[in-house]
């Protein structure tokens, strides 16, 4: 509905696909919005944001109704070129600005490297979107989170502070993997704000982001001993996951 509402949407409804970004961004903030902002994003944020240092600006905000603080896909004019903000949270002294990713990477990229101390304007999204949240308010602290896949948000993540082209802006990431599971931890809801957690985490584990938590096997392995299996073993392992592993991408179990 909150892409529809911002014409992210066509009219006919023929962009509109289980794999669309926009969709995805306004089904899950769009629904949360419901709620308390301390009761449900502020505790998603806590639990999920990497640098794990990043909390610090989290943890002093006490909003409740925020349905006002938000915008969705906000565009900011910097000298003749719109850069476009998928959420956008003005919460007390904090700017927060998140790039939402489902399966596609960045929208733009370039070569620009200032790690060796040469300022360099990079047209990287990421860059263009700290830009934009500068841009906006010089006096509050700014946030720029990236909310993809674990594996995109650790690339992309290595990849821009190694190239130092965020400037001014703090820059982290929250995997949907992480939200799934921070989701599931939450409490103390009330009826109604349960049916909205739990439509999240539904919605979330359709789009492929239940990641593999355990194992069962008919055995007690104690944490000072290792096992090594060779030839063929009576021993039962169980691997339980919902999600298809393509070619290139692997599991690792410790």
């Amino acid at each position: 509905m909150i892409a529809e509402l911002h014409n992210k949407i066509s009219n006919s409804g023929s962009n509109l696909n289980e794999k669309s970004e926009d969709e995805l961004t306004g089904n899950f903030f769009g629904c949360l919005r419901y709620m308390p902002f301390n009761k449900g994003l502020k505790k998603v944020f806590l639990e999920c944001i990497r640098p794990k240092e990043l909390v610090q600006y989290i943890e002093p905000l006490e909003v409740n109704e925020w349905s006002d603080k938000i915008e969705f896909w906000k565009r900011v004019k910097i000298q003749d070129r719109n850069t476009e903000l998928d959420v956008y949270l003005d919460l007390d002294d904090l700017l927060i600005g998140i790039e939402v990713k489902y399966l596609s990477g960045l929208s733009s990229e370039d070569e620009v490297d200032n790690s060796d101390g040469i300022e360099q304007i990079s047209y990287n999204q990421l860059s263009r979107e700290a830009r934009a949240l500068n841009h906006i308010s010089n006096d509050k602290n700014k946030l720029l989170i990236l909310l993809a896949d674990e594996l995109s948000c650790v690339q992309i993540y290595q990849n821009v502070q190694s190239r130092n082209i965020i400037n001014g802006v703090e820059f982290g990431y929250i995997s949907w993997q992480e939200v799934l599971i921070a989701l599931r931890k939450i409490k103390y809801f009330t009826p109604y704000e349960q049916v909205i957690v739990n439509d999240m985490i539904l919605l979330l584990e359709k789009k492929g982001f239940k990641r593999f938590e355990s194992f069962e096997m008919d055995v007690i392995v104690d944490r000072n001993n290792w096992w090594s299996f060779t030839g063929t073993i009576n021993i039962k392992f169980n691997f339980i996951i919902e999600r298809d592993v393509e070619k290139g991408e692997y599991y690792e179990f410790g």
